[in-house]
């Protein structure tokens, strides 16, 4: 009965670890300061921000669109994500040979004109800019998009179910024991 126990948290414990390997996945962006300022930005300020996918992205992709599972996005200023955007559109997307960005165009925007409080960075079809706009006023870095980097994101579920099954192999052994 004792192996057969043992057996099934083994099972348990690997399902979990499986489910570990589909993490979702984040996408960081760290921009460049901005060259050309008005009040409320300083040029201290620049658009980060990271987007959260399913899955990793193709190597050596072209004109993809994404679907971010969640996004967030700042500007030093304002913050713009999943919650609040009324447009987010993620287009033209083309990754090098090891699935990061390397063009993309990206425009959020809280207000339907993305005139008074909209995030952009683009670096596709020969446009390298930055831009942000907050109250109306807009300000930018050109010529000098930032980077991406890639991290996996795990799953509380999958954390937890884990811990699960290590606990029930402690208690297992501990039972065999006495």
């Amino acid at each position: 009965m004792g192996k057969l126990i043992s057996t099934v948290f083994t099972i348990v414990a690997l399902l979990a670890w499986d489910q570990a390997a589909r993490a979702a996945i984040m996408f960081d962006y760290q921009g460049n300061n901005f060259t050309n300022v008005v009040s409320p930005y300083s040029t201290g300020d620049n658009v980060s921000g990271w987007i959260e996918l399913a899955s990793e992205l193709q190597a050596n992709a072209n004109d993809l669109t994404l679907a971010p599972v969640a996004f967030s996005f700042t500007d030093g200023v304002q913050t713009i994500t999943n919650l609040n955007a009324l447009i987010a559109t993620f287009n033209d997307v083309d990754t090098d040979i090891d699935g990061l960005p390397v063009e993309w165009n990206i425009q959020l925007c809280i207000d339907a004109g993305c005139s008074t409080n909209a995030i952009e960075t683009i670096d596709a079809l020969g446009l390298r800019i930055d831009t942000a706009t907050s109250g109306g006023v807009t300000v930018l870095v050109s010529d000098d998009p930032g980077s991406w980097e890639y991290k996996t994101v795990p799953e509380p579920a999958t954390i937890s179910l884990v811990g699960i099954g290590l606990a029930g192999l402690a208690c297992l052994r501990r039972r065999k024991r006495q």
